[in-house]
């Protein structure tokens, strides 16, 4: 399979981790947002986010340097945002996201692996699990 089923624009539908136990958590709300977008030319954006983050207030588009650090990490922990470029191991079923920018400093230079299964106009993210938490994250095309 190439790239091609990939590209595009998607919007999370739902991000979701199961425990060993069977219990549900959902990392960015129940309700989260999301936009993923993957280029014909390898290039690849996911934004994340709560949808009931608190805006900060005062009508105006503060500059990130006026913010009260406080509010910029209240902020942050309701959002995942990195870019870069991606492969598509087609035989493993694995999408590769290579990290060059990343809300997260440590996540650049890292690759994200994700088995990858499509379904409908839906496609289905599974990044590694970790402390035995399998995470799902499905995401539906954008047609406009």
């Amino acid at each position: 399979m190439s790239i091609d089923k990939f590209v595009g624009t998607w919007e999370l539908l739902s991000y979701e981790g199961r425990a060993p136990d069977g219990s549900v958590t959902h990392p960015l709300g129940e309700h989260p947002f999301g936009v993923g977008i993957y280029t014909a030319a390898g290039q690849m954006s996911a934004h994340l986010m709560r949808a009931e983050r608190t805006p900060f207030g005062g009508g105006r588009r503060p500059g990130v340097d006026v913010i009260a650090p406080d509010l910029i990490v209240a902020a942050a922990a309701g959002y995942i945002g990195y870019c870069g470029r991606y492969s598509v191991d087609a035989d493993r079923r694995v999408v590769s996201h290579f990290v060059e920018s990343a809300l997260i400093p440590d996540w650049v230079g890292t690759v994200m692996p994700r088995e990858y299964a499509f379904s409908g106009d839906q496609l289905i993210l599974r990044p590694p699990p970790r402390g035995g938490l399998v995470t799902e994250l499905r995401w539906r095309r954008r047609t406009a």
